[in-house]
């Protein structure tokens, strides 16, 4: 994947790209917040539930790409469309939305910044009038260096050259929070909320400060790093 600094767009980037004609700017928050006000020329896509899969076999992530490549057609992701995603803030949303565009071989894909909280922070307008789209064929160009399946993680657990990161909340690290089969974390994972790399307006925080705090919780760069 591309330098941390390239796969991010400040909201002043964004406004200057609205309106050419290879961006596809896609916004990725629930369905009721899009309507109530979106950038000019944004399309919705959530990519929560049901867009998910917890079957990592060949034949399960294989239907889960081929399902995606039809939505990234219907939301017009051409080869040559340079995709912007945003979220209400940095969100989870735009940020495994531009993962998995890479992970499916679009390499122009990146997240604005703070997100809707930071373009209306910074006076910028929003409408609620929805685009036309025009359908596109989406090619997958599968990276399997940026997908872990069970058989990856299971490796992983006594390998220690590979690094397990819980970027869940502390509830669900914990088991105090159950959102899955079972309560509780993967053994050995190390755990750091992926909120943690955000300041308090919702903006990635700057990338060395990120990238001391994890390290210092074993998180480095020479290692395999497998987040969940």
């Amino acid at each position: 994947m591309q330098d941390a600094q390239a796969l991010r767009i400040t909201v002043a980037d964004l406004k200057a790209s609205l309106g050419a004609a290879k961006v596809r700017l896609i916004d990725a928050r629930p369905p009721a917040e899009y309507a109530a006000g979106h950038v000019a020329g944004a399309v919705n896509f959530d990519p929560f539930p049901p867009y998910a899969t917890i079957d990592t076999s060949p034949a399960g992530l294989s239907a889960f790409f081929h399902m995606m490549s039809e939505v990234f057609g219907r939301l017009g992701i051409a080869p040559t469309s340079r995709v912007i995603c945003y979220d209400a803030t940095s969100g989870v949303r735009a940020a495994r939305l531009v993962w998995l565009l890479h992970a499916m071989g679009h390499a122009e894909a990146v997240i604005v910044d703070g997100g809707m909280q930071a373009w209306q922070a910074a006076g910028y307008p929003v409408e609620e009038a929805v685009p036309d789209v025009t359908p596109t064929t989406f090619t997958p160009r599968l990276r399997g260096s940026l997908v872990a399946g069970f058989e990856d993680v299971l490796a992983g657990l006594s390998d220690p050259k590979v690094v397990l990161w819980d970027v869940r909340s502390e509830g669900e690290h914990y088991g105090e929070t159950v959102r899955s089969k079972r309560g509780g974390t993967i053994p050995g994972a190390i755990h750091y909320e992926w909120t943690n790399n955000l300041d308090g307006n919702g903006c990635f925080k700057d990338l060395e400060v990120i990238r001391r705090e994890l390290e210092a919780r074993g998180i480095t760069p020479e290692k395999e790093i497998i987040p969940f």
